[in-house]
């Protein structure tokens, strides 16, 4: 009787499945492996004065993938950084297996106008760099200023460029002591006053103005929260003379 040659049946779609199987619990396997060694459990950012660490974080890690520590780090570093309001730039490292650090580097900002509900920040240079509908506390909103228009990343032109310098000088001021001014307002003979916690502070026309803003937070303080209007235009290292009125 002649025997029957036995041919063993390939199953070559059964085959590539598992094949397949196997290759994505590999990757998932590695996935999970690496999602737990490099898990993100700590946002440290330095320089940043207008966002909280948990602001930026959440304006970084926008995607699952920026939960693993070095996948966010390589993201950022190959593909660009996406802008940020208020901020020049910011530099991304990788601290350890859990850290990612954000340095970052403020826009240098001296004050902002008002124009159609929102506020238009500058810098030094009078380049207007952000718009905002949210007035930013200790940027003092500069009122007095005349322009017809206003164009982000280009300058503010307004009736007399030197103001910007002075007003760079008075907000630097301001920031030294810790002043909480809401405005500075510029009259038509650029005389400056400034509104200071309910308080007008008259401080008049000059080039420099250390004397005078140096001695504000002692007349605030013993004023004792009374809304006084003071006149200080003529005060300086010769004439200490201040005179106060009630507000009106």
């Amino acid at each position: 009787m002649q025997g029957r040659l036995q041919i063993k049946k390939r199953h070559p779609i059964r085959n590539l499945l598992i094949t397949v199987g196997v290759f994505f619990l590999v990757i998932l396997g590695g996935y999970l492996v690496i999602s737990q060694t490099f898990q993100l459990k700590k946002f440290v950012v330095e320089g940043s004065t207008h966002y909280t660490d948990e602001e930026l974080k959440e304006k970084l890690v926008q995607k699952s993938s920026d939960r693993i520590t070095f996948l966010m780090y390589l993201r950022y570093r190959f593909k660009g950084h996406p802008e940020i309001p208020f901020i020049e730039t910011y530099k991304i490292s990788m601290v350890d297996n859990h850290t990612i650090k954000v340095k970052v580097y403020d826009k240098m900002i001296i004050g902002c106008v008002e124009m159609m509900g929102s506020y238009m920040y500058f810098d030094r240079d009078g380049i207007v760099v952000e718009s905002s509908k949210e007035l930013i506390p200790g940027v003092p909103l500069i009122k007095g200023l005349k322009f017809d228009k206003i164009v982000l990343n280009e300058r503010l032109e307004i009736q007399k460029s030197s103001l910007y310098d002075m007003i760079l000088n008075v907000t630097k001021l301001i920031q030294k002591f810790e002043l909480n001014v809401d405005e500075l307002f510029i009259n038509s003979s650029y005389e400056v006053t400034l509104k200071c916690d309910g308080s007008e502070i008259l401080l008049g026309k000059r080039d420099y103005y250390d004397v005078q803003i140096a001695v504000i937070p002692n007349i605030l303080k013993e004023s004792e929260n009374m809304k006084l209007r003071y006149d200080m235009r003529y005060y300086d290292e010769g004439n200490k003379k201040i005179t106060a009125k009630p507000m009106n």
